[in-house]
């Protein structure tokens, strides 16, 4: 990096998770400048010293990103910390079970502020820089099926509706939006036994396709990706 060549930036929101290691270290060896979202001080310290191994920077920024009424400010001050911002990547996410008719309505409205508002909120807050570079792209992480919970599916289509609408939004300035939704990810989320971890998407996989996004000439984007477990994941028996 030199004075007159700032480093490219990107905020990865649900750092700590594994897919947002593996696409925050992917950043890394391309000498990104990152700020790494989540909740964990400790897990996200780590990551950014992993990161500095691999040639990045990193800040870190314990944020509950489902508390909206104070989120827009700070994330402005975090990307203030950035020489410029080309990319956000969010894949941060919660999981909220019940019935329609029985459902923990708190529980629910926590669920809906994750996974939902909080990407509303914080792309709002970094598109504008985002699309002062031209060349920028703002990149969703979210599920493959609309099965589970209410309160899941709704949260789900809400994010692939509002993903496809923000690209109309952003497209003149250069600034690509996709929606990445993957299969049974190798996570600590999927936990099933009748799943074999080694069939899953991998997480290294999510930032495979990160970077096909991001490297595809300016003249087109990939605006949702299904990801799909090339073997059926689940065991035999």
């Amino acid at each position: 990096m030199t004075a007159n060549k700032p480093a490219k930036g990107a905020l990865v929101v649900g750092a700590t998770g594994g897919m947002g290691q593996a696409i925050a270290l992917a950043l890394a060896e391309r000498q990104y400048q990152l700020v790494l979202v989540g909740r964990d001080e400790k897990a996200l310290a780590d990551l950014a010293d992993r990161c500095a191994d691999l040639g990045g920077t990193a800040f870190t920024a314990a944020i509950d990103i489902s508390d909206t009424s104070s989120l827009p400010d700070k994330i402005e001050a975090e990307i203030a910390k950035l020489d410029q911002l080309e990319l956000m990547v969010h894949c941060a996410g919660t999981y909220a079970g019940g019935t329609a008719d029985e459902a923990d309505l708190a529980a629910w409205d926590h669920a809906l502020d994750t996974n939902f508002r909080a990407f509303v909120h914080i792309s709002r807050t970094a598109l504008p820089a985002i699309n002062k570079s031209g060349h920028g792209a703002v990149i969703c992480i979210g599920s493959l099926g609309y099965a589970g919970p209410a309160i899941q599916v709704a949260s789900k289509q809400a994010l692939a509706g509002y993903c496809e609408r923000l690209f109309e939004d952003v497209r003149e300035y250069g600034t690509k939006v996709c929606l990445i939704r993957p299969g049974f990810v190798n996570t600590k989320f999927v936990n099933s036994a009748r799943l074999d971890r080694a069939k899953m998407v991998q997480p290294d996989d999510i930032a495979r396709t990160m970077f096909y996004v991001l490297d595809m000439p300016p003249t087109s984007c990939p605006s949702e990706i299904k990801l799909r477990p090339q073997f059926t994941p689940y065991k035999k028996g």
